[in-house]
């Protein structure tokens, strides 16, 4: 039984780095208008360096935000948006000084792809912080770090400064991937139980409300199986996931409170990193089926439907790809 899920960020960021290095050797309240999506952000290894990129919705007008003169021994990855549409937060993760263990950074980058810098300093060259996402009215971004030593859930000002612990548990216990509800009152996540020699690691969807202070799980998946990759939708009533409980990787769906688990996939192939269209109508993932791992989107089934939903694949050029995240610009509405 696996497990761990294959693209899970631990293993993407080892596995992007070794490719890596071996091509450097050689070479709020919503607003009553809504949102509005133009842009795709995604990683991809299309030169042999692993950036953040942007397309449109379409999948054309492909623009590297992250090609910057740091070249080699680094990977950029999770990219989220902020609000407004300006800014790209992600992770950049790189070898330390000893090329025997791996750290990383948050960063950010304009939509443009100027301006990049670090978000804030990290306590070690060795800790990393990970998995960053914007509160809705984009004052804050929430990620993950292991600088106690095993992973916590932060929220930091969108400025760098004011960090704040969310997440208080023991060593063995890590708490990832942190996704802000829409209404600001709460974060989905993934809380993984490390295992034992008789028991294995179990990671599942929990949820943390910060009007209260408490987590509460969303997902019960069996011993050894992962659900990750938490993604809202607009409205805030549904999140989706990828799984390898039945087997192959597969994007589900639950209610907000854990209610109706759908299973959305159900190919032979891998789905992963699921992101909602702000319209709710559609999935952004990431697929192996063409052997190589590209994006796609597909349009949600209505309730009932037994069919799978057909995905429109939106890239073609066989790099390396994950952590596609859509757009949701706030378009405000009037004011009067």
């Amino acid at each position: 039984m696996k497990r761990r899920t294959p693209l899970r960020m631990g293993v993407v960021v080892i596995a992007i780095l070794a490719t890596a290095l071996a091509i450097s050797a050689t070479a709020g309240a919503r607003p009553a208008a809504g949102p509005k999506a133009d842009h795709i952000a995604y990683m991809s290894m299309w030169d042999g360096q692993a950036d953040i990129y942007a397309m449109d919705t379409a999948g054309f007008a492909q623009v590297n935000l992250t090609h910057d003169k740091t070249v080699g021994q680094r990977v950029d990855s999770e990219p989220a948006w902020s609000p407004n549409g300006q800014w790209v937060a992600f992770q950049r993760s790189f070898l330390a000084k000893s090329a025997t263990s791996m750290g990383s950074r948050l960063y950010v980058v304009k939509s443009d792809g100027t301006d990049l810098h670090a978000l804030m300093l990290s306590p070690s060259i060795a800790s990393a912080d990970r998995h960053p996402a914007w509160s809705p009215d984009g004052s804050m971004i929430v990620f993950s770090s292991s600088r106690t030593g095993h992973f916590e859930l932060y929220m930091v000002k969108a400025s760098g400064g004011g960090l704040v612990r969310l997440t208080f548990t023991k060593q063995g216990v890590d708490n990832l991937e942190p996704a802000w509800a829409p209404d600001g009152t709460s974060i989905a996540f993934v809380r993984s139980v490390h295992g034992t020699t008789t028991v294995p690691t179990t990671d599942a969807i929990y949820s943390l409300s910060l009007l209260t202070s408490r987590t509460m799980a969303l997902t019960k998946p069996a011993y050894g199986q992962a659900d990750s990759q938490p993604a809202w939708s607009w409205d805030g009533n549904k999140i989706a996931f990828q799984s390898n409980r039945a087997g192959n990787e597969d994007i589900y769906v639950i209610g907000r409170k854990g209610d109706g688990l759908t299973r959305v996939t159900r190919s032979k192939s891998n789905e992963y990193h699921p992101t909602w269209s702000p319209n709710g109508t559609r999935i952004a993932l990431v697929s192996d089926l063409t052997g190589a791992t590209e994006i796609y989107s597909l349009t949600m089934p209505r309730p009932g439907t037994v069919t799978p939903p057909a995905m429109r694949q939106l890239t073609f050029d066989k790099a390396f790809k994950a952590n596609p995240a859509w757009e949701r610009t706030i378009v405000p509405g009037p004011t009067s």
